[in-house]
């Protein structure tokens, strides 16, 4: 069963990871201090109800979809300032984006797409040496 789970960032401390839709007339969500905290408790929420509904919950196949502060939290190694440089965001808006003080809208989301996007290219395109 294909389905797609929301990773946000809550308070200034939480992070939550909700299924869109239920599995087995239940809603799977997970919490926790830090986005793959949340992550991983949504997917102990899920293995808890196999544990007690057995053969009849499907398995999953899950779509992570990140809000903007839960995917710098998650991938720790994306920088703001370089992200900002190549998707055209001032890093102060963007890091107002990151802690939740702000959000963005369909054109910022776009461009900051557009600016992982590149970073992902170009570090595909790397080639190091032996």
């Amino acid at each position: 069963m294909k389905i797609t789970a929301f990773v946000e960032k809550g308070g200034s401390k939480s992070y939550s990871c909700c299924a869109e839709k239920k599995v087995s007339n239940c809603l799977l969500a997970g919490y926790g201090k830090t986005a793959r905290e949340a992550i991983d408790d949504f997917y102990v929420s899920y293995d808890e109800l196999k544990a007690s509904d057995g053969d009849s919950v499907p398995s999953i196949d899950v779509t992570l979809k990140f809000d903007v502060g839960s995917l710098f939290n998650f991938y720790g190694f994306l920088n703001i300032e370089g992200i900002a440089s190549l998707s055209g965001i001032k890093a102060s808006v963007l890091r107002q984006y990151a802690s939740g003080v702000r959000r963005p809208n369909e054109n910022s989301l776009h461009l900051l797409a557009d600016g992982l996007k590149k970073a992902s290219d170009e570090i595909r395109s790397v080639r190091l040496r032996t």
